[in-house]
């Protein structure tokens, strides 16, 4: 963990119509293209030193739109750990100085 710099909130955008759209997408949905178009993944508004974070394991995480709660939930819930998607990941990639890791999507994220 003493390769992590810091934590910043994002959101991996995904372009529902390119993901599971057939003419789109072919005959398997995929995940990685329909996250990739220009100005997606939107990062900010800083990074968060891990100094200053503390347990990464246990952060509240909130999201609106439009002041409606669409997601209301913590880190704890995630799957897997930070360190152990640091260590996973890094198996098989070489992750740089400056390398971003999203740690995926929590609980009540609409498919539409």
């Amino acid at each position: 963990m003493e390769y992590v710099a810091g934590y910043v909130a994002g959101d991996d955008v995904s372009a529902r119509k390119w993901q599971r759209d057939p003419a789109y997408s072919g005959v398997v949905p995929q995940w990685s293209f329909s996250k990739g178009f220009d100005r997606y993944a939107p990062l900010g508004p800083c990074i968060v030193s891990q100094e200053v974070i503390g347990d990464a394991g246990k952060l509240k995480l909130q999201t609106r739109v439009n002041s409606e709660i669409r997601q209301d939930t913590n880190t704890d819930d995630l799957i897997f750990g930070i360190a152990e998607m640091v260590s996973f990941l890094s198996q098989g990639t070489t992750l740089q100085k400056g390398s971003l890791i999203m740690t995926g999507t929590p609980s009540g994220t609409p498919l539409g």
